[in-house]
């Protein structure tokens, strides 16, 4: 796949630069490129360049997903190949500790766990409780009852931008 999905006119870049204004700003655009852009020419050019960086993103979501798998091959790898050590230190009467040039290996006795076995029959002071606000029933109640809850406020929200 090639670096630039959607070709970018030759100005988009200047936006990442370190002195590019927060705000659409035409004129610091032309100034910076040596030629006028007009609003629509802005959007489009945005919005090529927002389909970019989509696609670089889950571009990026893919490799992340590959290498976890490959780490929890290794990770499955690596436990595996401890419980065949454990198995020939148990079976072999190997003592508690054996080295060749390279490695050293020890075993200890095991750990005590706790293993919860029925969730459901654990007393309340065992549990955590995590409290975060229910956001879309908030603004449900809102919009059919018009009452603002205390602790919350009515605000504009970013305008809803497609690009196909």
């Amino acid at each position: 796949m090639s670096n630039e999905l959607y070709a970018v006119d030759e100005w988009a870049a200047a936006f990442d630069e370190i002195d590019a204004p927060d705000t659409p700003n035409l004129q610091w655009l032309a100034t910076r490129t040596g030629r006028a852009v007009t609003w629509e020419e802005y959007a489009l050019t945005n919005a090529r360049e927002a389909k970019t960086a989509a696609a670089h993103e889950r571009m990026c979501a893919e490799e992340i997903a590959s290498i976890q798998a490959r780490k929890a091959a290794h990770k499955r790898r690596g436990e595996k190949a401890r419980a065949r050590i454990a198995y020939a230190f148990a079976e072999g009467k190997l003592g508690k500790r054996i080295k060749d040039g390279v490695v050293t290996v020890s075993i200890t006795k095991p750990r005590e766990k706790l293993m919860v076995v029925d969730k459901m029959e654990l007393p309340p002071q065992w549990w955590r409780v995590v409290q975060e606000p229910m956001k879309a029933e908030l603004l449900a109640h809102y919009k059919s009852t018009g009452e603002i809850v205390d602790g919350c406020d009515v605000v504009e929200g970013d305008p809803g931008v497609s690009i196909r």
